[in-house]
């Protein structure tokens, strides 16, 4: 098995390793399945949630207090944007 996090309503999903794509029972979003290496974990630069990640992003908006975090090759201190939802 493995787990995601729900990009619509953010509810912990778990579902058979291999699918490529997992459907939401609560809110019925589909959700891409990614392989495990092609994901990537970084802390929220704010309040310091795990927060799970596409390689090659060059940030992540953390859903619970949605401070953007940079990521990746660049070297800059996280940064706030994106931060009107």
């Amino acid at each position: 098995m493995a787990q995601l996090v729900c990009g619509g309503c953010h509810t912990l999903l778990m579902y058979i390793r291999g699918a490529t794509s997992v459907q939401c029972s609560c809110c019925h979003t589909v959700n891409l399945a990614l392989e495990a290496n092609q994901v990537a974990h970084v802390n929220c630069g704010n309040c310091r949630m795990l927060l799970m990640y596409q390689y090659g992003a060059r940030s992540v908006k953390c859903a619970v207090c949605n401070f953007v975090t940079s990521v990746g090759a660049s070297t800059s201190t996280p940064e706030q944007k994106f931060n009107n939802n």
